[in-house]
């Protein structure tokens, strides 16, 4: 029977995930082995520039990123690298990754799984009013 290994990165603030990668100092490594947890690593992210931090992952040997907040060109480059990105997930790192050896990871999103409210700000008037983009004025 083969093993399926897995190796799984989390951007740390504290002992949760960070509320956006670019801001995380620190990664978790964690090596699974057929849904068991074998090896557990943090490793100082400070100096590794942004826009290299998915091909030094890649290189790494990760193949899962599960964070919360990423900026699209970034999460661009973490695809076309090709690991497996999970964004806005809120949590704590341990937790996190018990989630997705379960399957249950989109549980701990911190968006509904049919999305937000797709909206804009409306600029002409009261500040911070909401107002629903729907096309049907066109």
């Amino acid at each position: 029977m083969n093993a399926i290994t897995e190796k799984i990165a989390l951007p740390l603030f504290g002992e949760r995930i960070a509320p956006r990668l670019d801001t995380a100092q620190r990664l978790r490594f964690v090596t699974v082995r057929n849904g068991t947890v074998e090896e557990t690593e943090d490793v100082a992210v400070v100096g590794v520039h942004p826009l290299k931090l998915a091909h030094w992952l890649r290189d790494e040997g990760v193949g899962v990123l599960i964070c919360c907040g990423i900026d699209r060109m970034t999460s661009r480059m973490f695809l076309d690298s090709g690991i497996l990105l999970i964004p806005r997930i809120g949590a704590d790192a341990d937790q996190a990754v018990r989630a997705y050896i379960d399957g249950t990871i989109e549980t701990l999103s911190i968006v509904p799984a049919d999305g937000p409210e797709r909206g804009r700000r409306h600029r002409g008037g009261r500040c911070g009013r909401f107002v629903q983009d729907d096309n049907s004025h066109e």
